[in-house]
């Protein structure tokens, strides 16, 4: 069967882990092997390794971006986590990248939004 991604890199917090949780436990019992890639393991791993679920370490970006306003959608959003400047978009492509081949995965790039 299939291993399936679900990659969050953009929040600290565990919510939508909540919401992916299900769709994974699904995905395993049909015989499916999900791996989590998310910004902090620990918090992460607490949640999902109990469910016997693989944990890596999303690409980062950590630099500091200023003087952009207030977001008011997903571009301007994305702006803050490097997706403005091309060396960092160019290197967290590139780790994403070798993420899914080391891991084999059929990929499914997950994110819940509500």
């Amino acid at each position: 069967m299939a291993t399936i991604l679900f990659a969050w890199e953009l929040g600290g917090d565990y919510g939508h882990l909540a919401r992916l949780l299900p769709i994974a436990r699904e995905l395993a019992d049909r015989g499916h092997r999900p791996v989590f890639a998310v910004r902090d393991l620990g918090g992460a791993e607490a949640i999902l390794t109990p469910h016997g679920f693989p944990t890596l370490q999303a690409p980062l970006f950590v630099g500091n971006v200023t003087g952009l306003p207030d977001p008011i959608g997903y571009a301007e959003l994305l702006m803050r986590f490097g997706y403005l400047q091309p060396r960092a978009l160019t290197g967290h492509n590139a780790g994403q990248h070798r993420r899914h081949a080391g891991h084999g995965a059929n990929w499914c790039r997950c994110s819940s939004r509500r």
